[in-house]
Parts: C-alpha cells; structure tokens; sequence
C-alpha cells in the first residue's frame, strides 16, 4: 500500500500547482480516495464506490488528501451490491 499512497500524494502535489489561466494564476487541491482490487473487490462498481467511501472522509480530513478505503467501507459496499 505504500505505493499506492506515494503515487497518490505525487498526484496530488502534481495537480496542487499553479495553473496559469490569462494573466492569473490559478490553484486548486485535490483530495483521492483509493481503494484496491482484489483486497476491497474486483467489480468496478465496488471499487468506485468505495473509493468515493474514501474519498468524502479525505475531503472532511481537509485539503490534499490522500485516504485508503477501510476494511469496514468494503464490506459495506459488498453487501449493498
């Protein structure tokens, strides 16, 4: 998993820079969820969804973060599908 969360921080650090529109400079953050097949399920639909699972705690965590699906978002997931 941890190249996983290194890839997602370089993303993350990739997409955080200063985006030049005009005359201005424009910045933005980005926050990942991230889940992984087979350990959090192999249907696409249960990975995005888990993923997204993730991804509301990285935004409630704060900006430009980078957060793993639980063990717990996964069964939730694969019960409800």
């Amino acid at each position: 998993m941890r190249v996983h969360g290194f890839l997602a921080l370089r993303i993350i650090r990739q997409l955080s820079l200063a985006y030049e529109i005009g005359d201005s400079d424009v910045h933005v953050s980005v926050s990942v969820g991230i889940a992984i097949a087979p350990e959090q399920g192999v249907e696409l639909e249960c990975l995005l969804a888990c993923a997204d699972a993730a991804l509301y705690r990285a935004k409630a965590s704060g900006k430009a973060r980078a957060i793993f699906c639980t063990p717990d978002e996964a069964a939730l997931v694969n019960i409800a599908a």
